[in-house]
């Protein structure tokens, strides 16, 4: 499972992670890839893969972005 967290706020993207990963480790779960990202267009850089072992945690206000998540 590949797992990627788009947030501009550098508190909530700590907070996001850490709640995640808690989650994981809670229900042993196992990713392969583990991903923050502050910006939509890096995120969209590192998308490589297509399909449903992905999740994508999405910030919905974006500052200083035209395209938004």
């Amino acid at each position: 499972m590949n797992i990627f967290i788009l947030e501009d706020n550098i508190v909530q993207q700590y907070r996001i992670e850490t709640i995640i990963k808690e989650i994981l480790e809670e229900h042993h779960l196992q990713y392969h890839n583990f991903e923050v990202f502050g910006k939509p267009k890096q995120l969209l850089e590192a998308i490589s893969e297509k399909g449903s072992h992905q999740v994508f945690f999405l910030d919905i206000e974006i500052k200083t972005e035209e395209k938004r998540a």
